[in-house]
C-alpha cells in the first residue's frame, strides 16, 4: 500500500497544496522537494509559491517518466494539484519559500501532527 502524503507550497501570502502518489515516504519525496528548492535558491525559477510551483509539477512527471502528451494514465505525474488537506495521509510536506525551508510532520488522525524534521537549505 502506498503511503499518502500532501505537499503544502506556502510565501507571505499563497499557499498551494498538492497530493503526492505512490511513496509520500521522506526518502522519496525529500529528494524532489530539496531539488525544487535549490532551484529557488539558485536563482533559477521565482522564489514566490505561484509562480514557483509549476516546476514541482514537472519535478512530479520527471519522476514519473510522464511525456507531454497524455498517454492513457490518468495521472500527470507523481505530484498533482489539489484543493487542501487530505484526511487520509501520513505525510504532511511544507516547502516554505519565503524560508527557504522543508518541514516534514507526520500525520496520525487521531493524535494530530507532530515535527520529524526541520531542513533549511
Amino acid at each position: 500500500m502506498s503511503t499518502r502524503a500532501n505537499i503544502k507550497v506556502v510565501d507571505d501570502t499563497t499557499t498551494l497544496w498538492f497530493y503526492r502518489h505512490n511513496d509520500g515516504n521522506p526518502e522519496t519525496t525529500l529528494p524532489v522537494l530539496t531539488q525544487f528548492m535549490r532551484w529557488m535558491i539558485n536563482g533559477r525559477i521565482r522564489t514566490n509559491a505561484s509562480q514557483s510551483s509549476g516546476w514541482l509539477i514537472a519535478l512530479g512527471m520527471q519522476e514519473h517518466g510522464t511525456g507531454t502528451e497524455p498517454n492513457g494514465d490518468w495521472r500527470i505525474g507523481t505530484i498533482e494539484p489539489t484543493d487542501g488537506q487530505h484526511a487520509d495521509i501520513n505525510y504532511l510536506y511544507t516547502v516554505d519559500t519565503a524560508k527557504q525551508e522543508i518541514r516534514v510532520e507526520a500525520v496520525d488522525m487521531q493524535r494530530g501532527l507532530w515535527s520529524l524534521k526541520h531542513i533549511k537549505i
